[in-house]
C-alpha cells in the first residue's frame, strides 16, 4: 500500500465509523476551550506528476513526508449542530525536481494557509470538519531564488477526543497553485513553465485544546454564566 492510500484509509476510516457510535451516544461535544494548536505529519504526493510543457521536469513525491503547524479558534456559539473555526498553519514539503536532461536539484516547498472551517459533533468524543483557505506557496529551489505564488486549499478531517484537551486528528487535503514554479522553472531550464500544481497531503496527529470554556454553547464562557 502506497503512503497515500495509507493514510487516505486513516481518515476515512475515522470518518465513516463515527456515525455508528453517534447512534447510541450523546452528540454533546466536549468541554473544551477555543483554542486549537496542532502538530502533524503524514504523506504528501501530486497529481501524476508536475509535468509542464512536455514533461521536461517533474517533482518527484515519492516517500516526501509533509509536516504542518496549525493554531485556530473555534467559535464557542453552535451553528447546526456545529460550529465554525478560523486558523492560520505553515506545511512544509521536501521534493525534487528531476529534469528529463538528467540531475536532480532539491526543492523544499512550504505553504502558509489562512483557513475557515466548520466542525460537526458526531459524538461526545467525535467530530467531522470542512476546512478551506487561501495562502502562499513558497517554493525554495537549491541555488535558486525563492518563489511565491498564490494558491488555495481545501479538505476534510476528522478529531478523536481523549479528554477535554487533547484529540487526535487526521485530515486529507488539497492544495492547488494555479500558476506554480514559473521562475524557479525558468532558473533551471530556461523558460517559464506555466502549469497548475495540485498537491495532496494526507496527515495525522495531535490536538491541544486550551482557553475559557463554554460549555452550554450559549458564547458566554463558564466563568460568567450565572
Amino acid at each position: 500500500m502506497t503512503t497515500r492510500n495509507l493514510w487516505a484509509l486513516v481518515v476515512a476510516l475515522g470518518i465513516l465509523l463515527q456515525p455508528a457510535f453517534a447512534a447510541a451516544q450523546n452528540s454533546t461535544a466536549p468541554a473544551k476551550g477555543p483554542w486549537e494548536i496542532s502538530a502533524m505529519a503524514g504523506g504528501f504526493d501530486d497529481d501524476f506528476e508536475f509535468d509542464p510543457d512536455g514533461s521536461q521536469f517533474f517533482l518527484d513525491p515519492d516517500q516526501n513526508v509533509i509536516f504542518t503547524g496549525f493554531l485556530g479558534y473555534h467559535f464557542p456559539r453552535s451553528f447546526w449542530g456545529g460550529n465554525f473555526f478560523l486558523g492560520a498553519e505553515g506545511r512544509y514539503v521536501p521534493l525534487d525536481i528531476r529534469p528529463t536532461i538528467g540531475g536532480v536539484t532539491d526543492l523544499n516547498a512550504y505553504f502558509t494557509n489562512a483557513l475557515l472551517g466548520y466542525s460537526l459533533n458526531l459524538h461526545r468524543r467525535a467530530q467531522i470538519y470542512g476546512v478551506g483557505g487561501v495562502g502562499l506557496a513558497i517554493w525554495n529551489g537549491e541555488n535558486q531564488d525563492v518563489e511565491n505564488d498564490f494558491g488555495f486549499t481545501y479538505g476534510v478531517g476528522t478529531r478523536l477526543f481523549f479528554n477535554d484537551h487533547w484529540a487526535l486528528k487526521g485530515e486529507v487535503r488539497v492544495h492547488q497553485v494555479q500558476e506554480a514554479m514559473t521562475e524557479t522553472s525558468a532558473d533551471i531550464l530556461g523558460y517559464a513553465a506555466n502549469e497548475t500544481f495540485w498537491g495532496w497531503a494526507y496527515t495525522v496527529g495531535f490536538s491541544y485544546f486550551f482557553g475559557a470554556k463554554d460549555s452550554d454553547k450559549d458564547g458566554v464562557p463558564d466563568s460568567d454564566d450565572a
